[in-house]
């Protein structure tokens, strides 16, 4: 499992849960983690929780993560859940029509029922 000073992961059933841990997500953060949740990802089929309890600002490069991401496990027949979305990250992500394009929970738990 991975933990450093932007992720922290673990299996919950079978599903990977990537818990972001830094409060802005942008160019410098992109990168790193989208690569860290990618080497974990098939070891739980990828099926991902990606934990966004704790990030305040999503840049562009951010959601730019998130959608490649999602569309690697779509593309290995796993499954990508955003949860525990701050209201203004939900609010930015309802203006941009991303919530149409991603399944999002209200926290952790509700995110890996979805799994069951």
């Amino acid at each position: 499992m991975i933990d450093n000073s932007n992720l922290r992961t673990h299996m919950a059933g079978g599903v990977l849960v990537a818990h972001v841990k830094c409060q802005k997500v942008s160019d410098f953060e992109a990168t790193p983690l989208r690569t860290d949740i990618e080497k974990m990802a098939p070891q739980a089929n990828w099926k991902v929780v990606v934990d966004m309890q704790d990030v305040l600002l999503l840049g562009s490069s951010g959601i730019g993560m998130l959608v490649t991401t999602k569309k690697a496990c779509d593309q290995n027949k796993g499954k990508l859940i955003l949860c525990g979305l701050s209201e203004e990250l939900y609010g930015v992500m309802k203006v941009s029509a991303l919530i149409k394009l991603f399944t999002i929970k209200k926290d952790l738990n509700e995110a890996l029922a979805a799994f069951a």
